[in-house]
């Protein structure tokens, strides 16, 4: 990643309508939110036939198998789920660790699916049932092998030795569209490294609507063990900001992230043209806590100047920040955008 790896992310996912990467807990209670956000990233727009139905079942397939068979023998070992919808291409994305014992089946049930057309897989699957075939973590690669005939593309894998030296093992299953995703395979390792080491819980990229915001938000609420509702909190001032701000939604970039030492949110996004809230984003970079706690009291209660679209937004997160909150304006292949950086 480049010095500002944020920056970096919101220019390789500016063809993307919405991309959604989750590092956190992953607690069961995700299953049924990241099926509302599949469905709601397709919003009302006519979709390929049984696209949404097809990618319902992938996200919460891809999602329970890192569930079910993440490893327990490495303590805080960190998967990461990724979303990517575009005009063109729908694909979901799972990274996590894999113990040394369970890796000989797993790699026999991938070889069992590759190169099969629907049919095969189909009758694979059920041959599978017929024989209750299992493993000691459940299953007999029954779900592969249904993500691979319900996507209508199979699947892609990649194996790789993470920082820990545990082996790290990528699923792709691209659910629609022609063209193949835009994340290389170089690109995908980089961005897992990025997201364990930089604890990124939460990150969205793209336009999203109002009940995607909404879900976003619940899923970090329920982040308890990441203080998940400080998190929460900061992400209603900021995603109040970005509604104020840009109205017509454009492309933004919001992230939250949770690490032994502390709790961040980041933002970026197209620089305001409005003059005050750039006269405010200077102040704040200055201003004392109490000065920021007294300015967003009087704001509330029209008491000063400070009013307009994105005023309390950014002002709301000023206060909730332990140290002066940064904002950058920076200059990005012929685009202006501002970088905000909250400390939690």
């Amino acid at each position: 990643m480049e010095s500002h790896p944020l920056i970096t992310l919101f220019d390789a996912f500016a063809e993307e309508q919405l991309v959604i990467i989750y590092g956190g807990s992953f607690p069961d209670d995700h299953t049924a939110r990241l099926i509302g956000l599949g469905d709601d990233a397709m919003g009302d727009k006519p979709v390929e036939k049984g696209l949404r139905t097809r990618t319902a079942f992938v996200l919460v397939e891809a999602y329970q198998n890192v569930v079910r068979h993440r490893p327990t023998s490495v303590k805080d070992e960190r998967s990461t789920f990724i979303f990517l919808h575009a005009t063109d291409s729908t694909e979901v994305i799972t990274v996590n660790a894999v113990d040394a014992d369970d890796l000989p089946a797993l790699r026999t049930a991938l070889d069992r699916i590759q190169g099969r057309s629907p049919d095969e897989l189909k009758a694979l699957f059920l041959s599978s049932l017929q024989r209750n075939e299992q493993t000691k973590r459940g299953g007999a690669g029954l779900g592969l092998i249904e993500m691979a005939r319900r996507s209508g593309h199979g699947v892609r894998h990649r194996f790789w030795t993470g920082t820990d030296g545990t082996a790290r093992f990528a699923l792709r299953v691209r659910t629609g569209g022609v063209a193949e995703g835009r994340l290389g395979d170089t690109e995908l390792h980089n961005l897992d490294q990025w997201v364990g080491q930089s604890g990124c819980v939460l990150l969205c990229c793209g336009s999203p609507s109002r009940s995607i915001q909404e879900t976003l938000l619940r899923m970090l609420g329920a982040e308890r063990a990441l203080d998940g509702e400080l998190l929460e909190r900061a992400g209603m001032a900021a995603m109040e900001l970005i509604s104020a701000l840009h109205p017509l939604r454009e492309h933004v970039l919001l992230a939250w992230h949770s690490t032994p030492e502390t709790r961040s949110l980041h933002l970026v996004l197209p620089t305001p043209e409005d003059p005050s809230i750039l006269k405010l984003a200077s102040e704040l970079s200055k201003a004392t806590a109490g000065e920021v706690n007294r300015r967003y009291r009087d704001a509330l209660l029209g008491r000063t100047p400070d009013h307009g679209p994105g005023i309390i937004g950014l002002l709301d997160l000023a206060r909730r920040s332990i140290e002066p909150i940064r904002i950058e304006m920076l200059s990005h292949k012929g685009r202006s955008l501002m970088q905000v950086r909250v400390r939690l």
